[in-house]
């Protein structure tokens, strides 16, 4: 609890201490995943052996941007909610899920628009049922929250994030992001969004 306390403070000495403008926005990304479930679905008597697969999700959401020493340097965060399926053979995991991506983001010139991020992402599950067809050929629906102690938050690194800041407070960003989960699943997800920023 007082790590979140000591984040929400230097975060609120950030935007106080700021020279420049703090942007306000709304955003809409879409996503692609390549995952790996591992141990997630072997609690799950009756599935497929391969565990391996695809997803994708599309995510509307806030955000917002903080510049801290200069033009060049800031911090930007996101609230999105995150609505995605993954896919494994026959199993299909369908989650909703809010989505705070935490970056710190580096123009390389203060003239040019483009910038390149790393940060980490935090994920809360809201929802997460899973649908697969046991050896009898019975379909078989499952609330994972409900009936599994699963992680009640997951972690991730974004390593990398590039994007281009456009004319009119618009922003489009790609970001690379590797998932972990207490619960043994990992995944590669490829973020394409825009933004659009109210103040400029």
């Amino acid at each position: 609890m007082r790590k979140w306390i000591v984040l929400f403070c230097i975060f609120c000495a950030g935007i106080a201490f700021s020279r420049e403008s703090v942007k306000f926005g709304v955003k809409l990304s879409s996503g692609l995943y390549g995952f790996d479930w591992h141990d997630y679905l072997d609690r799950y008597d009756g599935l497929n052996e391969t565990h391996s697969g695809w997803g994708s999700s599309y995510e509307p959401g806030l955000a917002l941007n903080v510049p801290i020493t200069s033009k060049r340097f800031s911090f930007s965060s996101e609230l999105n909610v995150n609505f995605r399926d993954f896919r494994a053979s026959e199993e299909t995991l369908s989650e909703i899920l809010l989505d705070i991506p935490l970056l710190f983001q580096l123009k390389p010139s203060s003239v040019k628009p483009f910038y390149l991020a790393i940060g980490v992402l935090f994920e809360i599950p809201l929802r997460s049922r899973l649908e697969y067809e046991n050896d009898k050929q019975e379909t078989i629906n499952i609330d994972v929250k409900k009936e599994f102690d699963t992680s009640s938050l997951d972690f991730g690194i974004i390593p990398l994030s590039i994007g281009f800041m456009m004319n009119a407070g618009i922003k489009l960003d790609h970001k690379w992001i590797i998932g972990l989960s207490d619960d043994g699943a990992y995944y590669g997800r490829w973020d394409f969004g825009i933004t659009y920023y109210f103040i400029k």
